[in-house]
């Protein structure tokens, strides 16, 4: 957990400098309000910074790079309070206590009758989620409870404290994990749901700690992490997946419209997936998208290598951004480039008939089969490829 709030904190300090030296500073003082780790930078690297980033990157670049660690700022905002202090570990059973050596397990069934399109909201700290598909007009889940302790009496205890809450109004239901509000508790819980829903259940998740696993659902379907990757799989009307520190798998599925993820320090990998819009954003990891139909895209990543395949549409933006890393690009279909870099090269495949005479390309503009879709590549130190496949 350090170790990510030290990053978005250097980051977010970064982001201020390129608006002024007072914005820089002023960022600092809040985030180190608000964390532990006192991050401290010379100003003379923050002058430097500044410098270069005034001269090496275009104004737009700079502000796609604000809006990214803006909206990573304001995922920071979201999380409890208590996950940043060290008694969230003893509070919640995040952390293992090496001493808790005893276990007890309850296990229990839960039906909710919510129809066959009805809206299902499952909260949880601590365990995986898994949800599939089944017929008939009711939810079932199963909900696993694991509690550690010194002795059976504490390991029960923490059975007894800590509860799976489900409740069922009309065609909304809802499954919560509720944790008393106890200082160093002599247990650990965890709590487990596996979801079997009708197909046509629409699904919002929110979770802390634990993997996620979706496959096959028809309605909506929104996931918040902290902690835990999270796989979606045939879906058909997936609307975003945030994450703070796990790794997001997306496949063979669809949104109505914008289909938006997000996650802090970890990839992102997308494949055969169609949506009106997607956007894609990681401050350190991969963004990996392949098999993409959309009417337009956005995806960055501050630290890592970006890539994106499929077809455009005439009238569509697909904007890539990397800081650190290569773009590469397989795209079919009618566009007008616009790509450049600081620290590497542009190069695209002969067969788009766009080249260049010098040995080092840093930009490169041109109309690719009569032009249409706009596509921009940047990035500050890496290269940029675009061609037909990867």
């Amino acid at each position: 957990m350090r170790n990510w709030l030290s990053l978005i904190t250097v980051m977010l300090v970064l982001t201020a400098a390129v608006a002024s030296p007072a914005a820089a500073q002023d960022t600092r003082i809040r985030i180190q309000e608000r964390i532990e780790n006192r991050i401290v930078i010379p100003g003379e690297i923050l002058a430097e910074v500044r410098r270069l980033i005034d001269t090496a990157i275009s104004q737009d670049v700079r502000d796609e790079i604000r809006r990214s660690l803006e909206r990573v700022a304001t995922d920071i905002r979201r999380i409890p309070s208590t996950i940043v202090t060290p008694a969230y570990g003893r509070v919640y059973g995040v952390e293992q206590n090496r001493e808790f050596t005893t276990q007890q397990t309850d296990r229990q069934t839960k039906t909710l009758a919510i129809g066959a399109t009805g809206a299902l909201a499952l909260r949880n700290v601590v365990g995986d989620i898994t949800v599939k598909t089944g017929g008939g007009r009711e939810v079932t889940v199963e909900i696993v409870r694991v509690a550690r302790g010194r002795t059976d009496a504490d390991a029960r205890r923490g059975l007894e404290r800590v509860q799976a809450e489900v409740t069922t109004r009309g065609e909304r239901g809802s499954v919560i994990a509720r944790y008393p509000d106890e200082r160093r508790p002599p247990y650990s819980v965890s709590v487990a749901y596996a979801v079997t829903a009708p197909a046509g259940t629409r699904i919002t998740i929110d979770t802390i700690t634990g993997t996620v696993h979706v496959a096959g659902l028809q309605g909506d379907l929104a996931v918040t992490g902290v902690s835990g990757n999270v796989t979606v799989s045939s879906c058909a009307r997936l609307t975003k997946v945030q994450t703070i520190s796990g790794e997001i798998t997306v496949s063979d599925s669809q949104a109505d419209g914008r289909m938006e993820l997000g996650s802090v320090g970890a990839s992102i990998r997308v494949t055969n997936v169609k949506a009106d819009r997607l956007t894609a954003s990681v401050v350190s990891g991969a963004v990996i998208a392949r098999e993409v139909q959309a009417n337009g895209a956005s995806m960055s990543t501050m630290s890592g290598n970006l890539e994106y395949s499929g077809p455009v549409s005439a009238r569509g933006r697909y904007e890539f951004s990397a800081h650190s890393g290569d773009v590469r690009l397989g795209i079919t279909g009618g566009f007008d480039l616009e790509a450049s870099t600081f620290s590497g090269r542009v190069a695209t495949e002969p067969s788009l008939g766009l080249t260049s005479t010098s040995a080092r390309v840093r930009s490169l503009r041109g109309a690719v089969a009569g032009g249409g879709a706009a596509v921009i590549a940047r990035t500050f130190s890496g290269s940029v490829w675009v061609g037909r496949k990867l």
